[in-house]
């Protein structure tokens, strides 16, 4: 308002203007017409600042109404977004490259510390993503891990790192401690990876003072020593023994069993199977009678046998008396896995001579071998021949527990 005011008191102060035809046009009407062009400016100018307001306010809503995580890409397009995340645990493999380690383990005392790896399997991980991208995965950075036994919080050495668990641990507790790099990934979405991540996990792992498992034979060719960790014996029999070594001498400890009911431990360390067995895990425990952490041997049958010592028959009726123990006759490999062959999972290949038992020289399978014949299982040595079924022998019957 003032400045038409203004405007008016200029225009009537000046001096009389012309038109283009020379005539005088009257302050008045110039005043009108300047002052209908300053309108039509303002009203101009009020639509563009309506305009702009709208514009403001959609661009406003658009703000709120859109997720938090994402925004567009100025070259590609693409919404960026959370990279995946991962979560879990790395697995440790022992030195056979295959076999996981788990926490609180019995280590055997002929591993190496330093023939331990971190695998580079991710079945122990999970993975996520917030924006629900596909095609997740992970990668573990095995070059770059690391890991670190102590014994009481000191490190070992490198010596003891490249030299069997059993040269200097016998009785230890020792702890290993693992890292890796673990790197997220997808194949959709923006980021599609993520910032490696350092994954850590920790392991109480126990070295025992039991130095491997002795199985005993009338003929010292036919004996055997088991590693501590082999997983002796799977199977059994009634009167079947073995002896736990054990570094310094056995009297120096306090032996029990877990498992009275069938099986029975000496001061010596020397287990016997004084009945049927079952399925049910049996602890040995040797306690040092000066004090000291107890030291324990944990094992599992999964097959029982009963051997027919007294009786020779041949195949049919051997066939039929274990089926009157409730038993049925072994196969071949439930026996042996060859001649004079030591293992895991067979009869013999686990007992060696202590199946010697009986007159006969051999024991019958369930094996069909030809016409009117079945295999039969030598006992001293686990050789297998094809033998007519007429012939006598002693009866095997086999139990899967």
């Amino acid at each position: 308002m003032k400045v038409l005011i203004a405007f008016f008191v200029q225009t009537k102060s000046s001096t009389m203007m012309t038109n283009g035809s020379g005539n005088a046009i009257s302050p008045m009407k110039k005043l009108s017409c300047q002052f209908t062009e300053m309108k039509e400016t303002m009203k101009h100018s009020l639509r563009v600042v309506f305009y702009l307001n709208r514009l403001l306010l959609v661009l406003f809503l658009g703000f709120l109404a859109a997720p938090a995580v994402g925004i567009l890409s100025d070259n590609t397009g693409q919404i960026e977004g959370q990279a995946p995340t991962v979560t879990g645990n790395l697995q440790v493999l022992l030195p056979d490259g295959k076999t996981e380690l788990v926490d609180n383990a019995m280590l055997g005392v002929n591993q190496i510390p330093g023939q331990f790896r971190v695998s580079s399997s991710t079945e122990g991980l999970e993975l996520q993503d917030a924006d629900g991208d596909a095609g997740l995965s992970a990668v573990i950075d095995t070059q770059s891990a690391t890991l670190t036994w102590k014994l009481d919080g000191t490190e070992l050495t490198s010596a003891q790192l490249s030299a069997p668990f059993g040269d200097d641990f016998l009785g230890q507790t020792l702890t290993l401690d693992v890292s890796a790099p673990v790197t997220a990934s997808s194949e959709s979405g923006k980021p599609t990876m993520a910032e490696p991540q350092i994954f850590t996990r920790s392991y109480t792992l126990l070295v025992p003072v039991f130095t491997g498992v002795y199985v005993n034979a009338k003929l010292t060719h036919l004996s055997h020593t088991f590693a501590i960790d082999a997983g002796f014996p799977s199977t059994g029999f009634t009167g079947a023994s073995f002896t736990l070594n054990i570094s310094g001498l056995a009297s120096d400890y306090i032996w029990s069993s877990s498992n009275t009911s069938w099986v029975t431990v000496d001061n010596l360390g020397n287990v016997t199977f004084t009945g049927q067995g079952d399925s049910s895990p049996v602890t040995i425990t040797a306690t040092p009678k000066v004090g000291g952490r107890p030291q324990s041997y944990t094992f599992t049958l999964s097959d029982w046998f009963t051997l027919n010592e007294d009786v020779m028959q041949d195949w049919s009726n051997a066939a039929n008396w274990c089926t009157d123990q409730g038993m049925s006759q072994p196969t071949v490999l439930q026996f042996t896995l060859g001649i004079n062959i030591r293992g895991m999972g067979s009869l013999w290949s686990e007992w060696g001579g202590q199946v010697e038992r009986g007159e006969g020289s051999r024991f019958w399978s369930s094996e069909v071998s030809g016409t009117n014949a079945h295999y039969a299982v030598v006992k001293g040595n686990g050789n297998v021949y094809s033998s007519n079924n007429t012939n006598i022998y002693n009866a095997l019957c086999w139990l899967s527990l």
